[in-house]
């Protein structure tokens, strides 16, 4: 009987799988949003090194850098709230995707603090606008009745991109 259990939870827990391959919008969510994450990975480790070596404002910077970042995300959230009731919510991903992009490249031009710390704050607030966008349109495309292990691999794949993205920082910077 316990056999049968454990199979069953193991079957129920794939279902998010399963959804991602037989809907492919499902799959280009979930993939797009663990790639996102292996950048945040990358940042986490990358404010230190921004701060302290390229910057120079010392070890304090990295978490005023990591700040700025994380008030953009807050911002992106709440700035979501425009979308309620949006019936089309990619072209919201996709300016999401390429404002986070952009403000990565700007972020190679940014000389001082203050112009770090901003760029990071548009950095995050598309992030946080592609988050709720995502989510909103995953919640779209999925079948309600997988929907929660949907967004169990959602944060899943979250989860495994950071991992990744903070790994590879260090071997990227050597």
């Amino acid at each position: 009987h316990t056999d049968e259990h454990v199979s069953t939870l193991v079957s129920e827990a794939l279902g998010g799988l399963r959804q991602a391959r037989a809907e492919p919008d499902v799959a280009t969510l979930l993939g797009v949003g663990g790639v996102q994450f292996v950048m945040v990975g990358m940042l986490d480790v990358f404010f230190a090194l921004l701060a302290i070596d390229v910057l120079g404002s010392g070890e304090g910077g990295a978490g005023v850098l990591a700040g700025g970042f994380g008030l953009g995300l807050l911002l992106g959230a709440a700035g979501a709230v425009g979308l309620v009731g949006a019936r089309r919510l990619a072209p919201a991903v996709l300016v999401a995707l390429l404002g986070s992009g952009g403000a990565l490249a700007a972020l190679s031009l940014a000389s001082t603090m203050t112009a770090a710390v901003a760029v990071l704050a548009v950095c995050g607030a598309t992030i946080g606008l592609f988050a709720v966008a995502s989510r909103t349109l995953l919640q779209r495309r999925a079948d309600d009745v997988v929907l929660a292990r949907v967004f169990g691999l959602e944060e899943a794949l979250q989860m495994i991109g950071l991992a990744i993205g903070a790994a590879a920082a260090p071997a990227l910077v050597s």
